[in-house]
């Protein structure tokens, strides 16, 4: 799993949410973490789908919504590792489909 950038989410609550940046194809470890399927464009990220997982990884790979995110355009998975359960589902909660749609692209890896 290759890191291509980091972006900020910000919540409903106005927290500020730093998620790695993947390639839609990426593999991923069964981990914990928030995960957000996005079409990037110049724009930036405009969310598909947000999730939270304790084996992302196999999450990711049978995800039921997987068609539907390709066919609106996912060009992007971001995760946001987190371990304990219940900080997952509130980040998830707080960042709602409607109240996210462009994010701060913070950097970019080579």
């Amino acid at each position: 799993m290759l890191k291509i950038a980091s972006a900020v989410f910000v919540g409903a609550s106005s927290t500020q949410y730093v998620f790695e940046v993947h390639s839609p194809d990426a593999e991923f470890a069964d981990v914990s973490a928030v995960y957000i399927f996005t079409e990037f464009t110049k724009l930036g990220h405009r969310p598909l789908h947000i999730g939270e997982s304790d084996g992302l990884g196999t999450c990711i790979a049978t995800h039921e919504t997987r068609d539907s995110v390709d066919q609106r355009g996912c060009n992007c998975i971001c995760v946001h590792f987190l371990e304990e359960a219940g900080a997952r589902v509130a980040e998830a909660a707080d960042l709602p489909l409607s109240l996210r749609h462009t994010v701060q692209l913070i950097s970019r890896t080579k």
